[in-house]
């Protein structure tokens, strides 16, 4: 069932795509087509099917019916204009190339990691998608919290000093402690809403399976903006490195935003580029901006999409010239999904909503050189570029005012900055504390693009700066992917935050920096092979054009060689492999109507990660019992017999290596019984790239409670 869902959301969003646009001729070649309706289709059912979500509303029935009421829609309203729109069905070259492309990703992107225990983002996402396909709803409302003594909140739910909410239920779960019950799930949901869809199909399988089709559509995205903007050579090239890099193949693969974010930041990229075009069609300015607000729905960090519209205002006024794209088709969709975007994060996620920006700006005054920087480059490139880019000196050099500082960066980033804090090579630190790794940060993205690769990249981007500087009115698109890619790159690299999974960490570089530092690294290899104009050498030169197409291909082979090197071991492993099945089982060992006490004092310990599986997907009602010895001890009896009144079994579960006994001394424990989860992962590493494979052990006892006689 779980290969049925990823099949039958492909096929309808496709159809949708395919309705809307019946009534526009867009590109003559057949992939093209496809894949600008499977984007489309995913972009409009995603934002519909979202909204239900939000009014508490999902289910598979007011799903359908929504999803075919677009198609019905769309297909009555362009049908008078369907018989003018002729539509030529040609095969581009590397229509083959692609062919082979999407078998060979498929084997490495549809391996999933069967991550699903609580006490990280992965697993949430999961688990809240779960519940989203069997409530209806994004918000939680958990019956037995509202039953819950108030005296015991600061026992049975973990304190959040100095938070916006006072306490969690579990990892990334809130709880304002009102009495209500409803529980606030952390993040933007529209990528669990979409695993809810997967899971409705083909249940948890399905919502693991789901990130392989974002990850294709994503890769997909990235050729195709890079076949628009710089050839078929330099998007082969990004194609083939993208699918082989080992963190592109590692996110395919897990449960978290990272590949639904970069099918739609790239998809919107490429469809905006499209839409620049004078020859440009509606659907394209529309589905640009459906895009950049999709991603703004999918991830708190892609607020940055926000200053698009200002960005465009800046364009006119430094270019004075009106850009050649629909403005409304454009401006009016990207600003009603925009707004919504922070409107759902104030009101659906308030907690993380407000610690996020109060994050980012106590972030922002206590690292202010950056931002300051930044600025200032920004100031002085409009300023100059505006009031003096016909001036002959500007229109040659004035790009120089952008690379040097750039590469600046890059050297000190590379060859300073790591060496400023001894920490990354001479200390080991307890797992329980989180460094602050952000000097080392140019380092690490080289353990997963190769010192090779991030070098071409960043050398890439400057020729690329160089080239676009120089015909910027014509290079609207260009222009956005290198602004985005900069901003992303420069940000993550400057300060990324951190996670005791180093690979975890790494996850911040797939939506954007990625593929772009790979993209722009193909451009440059791209350029070895032609000449300073893109063509090709006369007949005298010969010789000379394929001495550089031989140092092309030779480039070409050990950059690509690179990352195959560099993704050994992350194809192989898949994580957590039989973990759902082993925590199902422990579910046979449990009463169905049943109070569970997880006795786990650390933070993040088995009760947090067994515990929300249990919660979420198995629907036991568990409590985490932190402090057993400050409980108030009245409050927890007669908590207790209300639940036993309710004919509710209590079980008290003491993981191994846990000595702390029941707080209750007359109440007994009894029909003891061992339980044990098992699974292997890659290692948890900050300081070096990971390899090795660890294996995690739960285990420990099952205990009945009873009132003594």
């Amino acid at each position: 069932m779980g290969w049925l869902a990823i099949i039958i959301i492909a096929f309808a969003n496709s159809v949708t795509g395919w309705a809307i646009l019946r009534r526009w001729t867009t590109d003559n070649d057949l992939p093209t087509q496809l894949f600008t309706a499977i984007a489309l289709g995913t972009a409009v059912n995603g934002y519909a099917t979202f909204i239900l979500a939000e009014l508490g509303s999902f289910r598979w029935e007011t799903v359908g019916g929504i999803w075919l009421l677009i198609v019905v829609t769309a297909s009555y309203l362009t049908r008078a204009k369907h018989n003018q729109a002729k539509r030529a069905f040609n095969l581009h070259p590397s229509t083959l190339i692609l062919f082979f492309w999407l078998l060979f990703a498929a084997v490495l992107f549809f391996r999933p990691h069967q991550f699903v225990r609580g006490g990280a983002d992965a697993g949430v996402y999961v688990n809240l998608a779960v519940n989203i396909a069997e409530t209806g709803s994004i918000t939680i409302h958990d019956p037995i919290m509202a039953t819950l003594d108030p005296a015991l909140y600061h026992n049975l739910l973990r304190p959040l000093p100095d938070q916006p909410a006072p306490y969690y239920r579990f990892p990334a779960i809130f709880y304002d402690g009102d009495g209500s019950g409803t529980l606030t799930p952390q993040f933007y949901h529209l990528h669990p809403v979409w695993q809810a869809v997967a899971a409705l199909i083909g249940g948890v399988h399905g919502v693991l399976l789901l990130n392989g089709l974002w990850a294709l559509l994503g890769t997909l995205a990235v050729y195709f903006t890079m076949r628009e903007l710089f050839g078929e050579t330099a998007a082969l090239l990004t194609l083939a490195a993208l699918t082989l890099n080992a963190l592109q193949v590692w996110f395919a693969r897990y449960p978290t935003t990272e590949p639904l974010t970069q099918f739609y930041v790239w998809t919107g990229i490429w469809a905006f580029s499209k839409a620049t075009k004078r020859s440009s069609r509606p659907p394209f300015a529309f589905l640009s901006a459906l895009c950049f607000g999709s991603a703004m729905l999918t991830r708190i960090d892609m607020f940055f999409f926000a200053a698009l519209p200002l960005g465009l205002v800046v364009y006119q006024m430094v270019t004075r010239t009106r850009p050649p794209i629909r403005h409304l088709s454009f401006s009016l969709p990207f600003s009603i999904v925009a707004a919504h975007s922070f409107i759902h994060g104030y009101v659906l996620s308030r907690p993380y909503f407000l610690d996020t920006f109060a994050a980012v700006y106590l972030r922002l005054v206590r690292n202010w050189e950056l931002p300051v920087l930044v600025a200032g480059i920004g100031l002085v490139a409009v300023v100059v570029f505006g009031r003096l880019r016909h001036h002959r000196w500007i229109k040659r050099y004035g790009t120089l005012l952008i690379i040097l500082p750039l590469l600046t960066l890059a050297l000190y980033a590379q060859f300073i900055r790591p060496y400023a804090d001894p920490l990354f090579y001479n200390e080991r630190i307890s797992e329980a504390v989180t460094p602050v790794m952000d000097h080392v940060n140019f380092i690490r993205l080289g353990w997963y693009l190769s010192p090779l690769g991030v070098w071409l990249g960043i050398l890439g981007t400057c020729w690329l700066i160089w080239r676009v500087g120089r015909t910027a009115d014509q290079q609207l698109g260009k222009l956005l992917f290198l602004s985005i890619g900069l901003l992303f790159t420069v940000l993550y690299i400057w300060k990324l935050q951190a996670n005791h999974h180093q690979i975890y960490a790494m996850r911040r570089y797939v939506p954007v920096t990625l593929p772009f530092l790979i993209g722009c690294g193909a451009c440059l290899i791209r350029q070895i092979g032609t000449s300073v104009r893109g063509e090709l050498y006369e007949r005298p030169l010969r010789h000379v054009y394929h001495l550089r197409t031989l140092c092309m291909a030779a480039v070409a082979l050990l950059w690509l060689a690179g990352f195959a090197w560099l993704a050994r071991g992350f194809v192989t492993q898949v994580d957590d492999a039989g973990s759902y099945e082993a925590i199902a089982q422990m579910t046979g060992q449990l009463d169905a109507h049943n109070i569970v006490l997880f006795n786990d004092p650390p933070a993040f310990g088995q009760g947090d990660m067994l515990g929300t599986t249990l919660y979420f997907m198995h629907g036991i009602d568990l409590f985490v019992v932190h402090d057993t010895a400050a409980i108030d001890k009245q409050a927890f009896e007669n908590q207790l017999k209300r639940w036993q009144e309710d004919g509710r079994t209590l079980y008290w579960i003491t993981p191994t290596g846990n000595s702390t006994p029941f707080p209750l001394a007359d109440w007994q424990l009894a029909n003891n019984q061992p339980y044990s989860v098992q699974f292997d992962f890659l290692e948890p590493d900050y300081f070096e790239k990971p390899t090795e494979i660890w294996t995690m052990q739960w285990q420990g006892i099952i205990e009945e409670v009873t009132i003594a006689p």
